[in-house]
């Protein structure tokens, strides 16, 4: 899985990238087909904004957009957001397959 993260209006550090990466590579135990993560970071004067995009297989993307007071509160509630996403995309999925009939 790949993860880019950017800073936009905001000079973003080793540690905010870390902390970015280590959140973004967990999406991946919710559902192992994502292929890549964007986390874009910026600064709108006290507010720190996080935007995650998690692509997945046939162009399926979850999109999750906070705003905090520290960046890193901003990463947290945005990635709440995109794994409540993954779960209801792999309920949907699974639960599709289960109401098909059963052939007799």
């Amino acid at each position: 899985m790949k993860v880019n993260v950017v800073g936009r209006h905001f000079e973003v550090t080793s540690s905010v990238r870390d902390y970015a990466t280590s959140k973004a590579e967990k999406l991946e135990r919710f559902y192992e087909r994502i292929g890549d993560v964007r986390v874009t970071l910026s600064s709108e004067g006290q507010d720190m904004t996080a935007e995650i995009v998690a692509s997945a297989t046939k162009g399926v993307q979850m999109v999750g957009e906070a705003r905090g007071e520290t960046i890193y509160a901003a990463v947290d509630l945005a990635m709440d957001k995109v794994e409540r996403q993954i779960t209801r995309h792999k309920e949907k999925l699974s639960g599709h397959r289960a109401k098909r009939p059963k052939a007799q």
